[in-house]
């Protein structure tokens, strides 16, 4: 029997989604550690289950126009996308490799299929594509986050930092190939694709393992990571006092869109594809705002962070902080552009200053966190001191926010405990 050990920081990861056989029947997409369930709402059972990661799945994301479309990232470096109208591959389709002359035995880490059933015969749901990790233009971490485009054939992944020296901060966009939007007859033939280079690829947006990346419009984007450690001196050489810095939210655009999409021709191109600059660590983006996450520097308790999306207003950032009972909320269109850099003093100067002060370690850790502003005018929903008593539960122990969700509209917002609670906020009409 094999024993796989659940991390503290593995959870059950949910998305709503449908079949575009069944639209009034919704699904319900949970992963737990590297299999995916796939929930019939009406039938009030787990109609399929997947396999296919090689470590726990981290994130769970559905197409916003193609809800029968999601993918899964996971602790592997890889992502896969999946296609609720197919069935579960049983059997290895796998090509031959010279110099054998028989199938490649290769895994789905490889993008190819695996030498067991995917999942049950009578289930749904199969996986088309895979996005590899490795050094031609993968990941080199653990995949943390994935988000779909609206309107164009990409999904934006972000990254983490795995146990060995390499550190993965990647934000890496991924062309989908037409096949996975075409018909179900026509989709049945193709075999498991794979990738291995994205059009953008860049660890320069942040300074610690990205958590969460957003499209908000066709060429926007926004990203957070968690709290970095920085070395007071990184110069020095002997000297390695370390400090905690605050974690940002990044709101950026990518610049290549256009290029890659331009309007003279349709979006459904068979093969699309960067130089290496593109893929390995490419410069082609411009950072639009910049915000510390600030009263929060936790190196393995970051904050959580959703994005409120609406073609009536302007999109809003959520998230919630570890240990705390507080849900803050920014408008984007509030976001103030980024500080241009201080003209650079001439040598004179540098000198006379130099000999007029001396900074202490103190000094030098003040300074460089106050860099990036703490946010801008926002919002805050208050759990109160009467609900985060749970029954059953000592006294002591009071219950902190862990997640927050909105949704009808806006209308609504949904956060998650610590303890297993749930709590739903109302917007209330004047």
């Amino acid at each position: 029997m094999l024993t796989v050990r659940a991390l503290a920081t593995d959870v059950v990861n949910v998305a709503w989604a449908l079949s575009s056989d069944k639209w009034l029947d919704p699904l319900v997409i949970l992963s737990y550690l590297g299999l995916v369930f796939i929930y019939d709402v009406k039938k009030h059972q787990i109609v399929s289950q997947l396999r296919g990661h090689g470590a726990p799945i981290t994130s769970v994301a559905v197409h916003p126009k193609l809800p029968h479309l999601f993918c899964t990232t996971s602790r592997d470096f890889s992502t896969r996308v999946y296609d609720l109208t197919l069935k579960p591959k049983q059997r290895p389709s796998n090509p031959h490799w010279p110099p054998n002359k028989q199938p490649s035995l290769a895994g789905p880490a490889h993008g190819l299929d695996m030498s067991q059933a995917e999942g049950p015969a009578d289930g749904i749901g199969r996986c088309v594509l895979v996005l590899m990790g490795g050094r031609s233009g993968g990941h080199q971490g653990e995949v943390l986050g994935a988000d779909f485009h609206p309107r164009q054939p990409l999904l934006a992944t972000c990254g983490a930092s795995p146990r060995s020296l390499v550190m993965d901060r990647f934000i890496k966009i991924w062309h989908l190939p037409p096949q996975l939007v075409r018909h179900k007859t026509s989709k049945n033939s193709v075999p498991l694709l794979r990738q291995d280079k994205p059009l953008f690829s860049s660890s320069r947006l942040h300074k610690s393992r990205v958590i969460s990346v957003s499209w908000l419009e066709d060429d926007m984007l926004i990203s957070h990571c968690a709290p970095a450690m920085m070395r007071v001196y990184p110069a020095a050489i002997g000297n390695k006092t370390t400090y905690n810095e605050p974690g940002t939210i990044v709101l950026w655009r990518w610049l290549s869109l256009n290029r890659f999409f331009p309007a003279t021709k349709p979006p459904d191109q068979e093969v699309l594809r960067g130089c290496a600059s593109d893929y390995q660590q490419s410069a082609s983006f411009k950072i639009l705002s910049v915000y510390s996450i600030t009263e929060c520097l936790e190196l393995y308790n970051p904050p959580r962070l959703s994005i409120f999306r609406s073609e009536k207003h302007s999109p809003f950032v959520l998230f919630t902080r570890p240990k705390s009972n507080t849900i803050t909320m920014y408008n984007v269109s509030h976001f103030d552009p980024r500080n241009v850099p201080p003209y650079t003093w001439d040598e004179d100067e540098v000198a006379e200053l130099t000999e007029r002060m001396q900074l202490t370690d103190e000094d030098v850790i003040a300074r460089r966190v106050k860099e990036q502003p703490p946010g801008p005018e926002g919002w805050e929903v208050m759990l109160q001191e009467c609900n985060r008593t749970v029954p059953g539960v000592v006294n002591d122990m009071k219950e902190t926010l862990v997640s927050c969700s909105m949704g009808f509209g806006g209308r609504v917002i949904v956060g998650t405990g610590s303890l297993g609670s749930i709590w739903i906020w109302r917007r209330n009409h004047f």
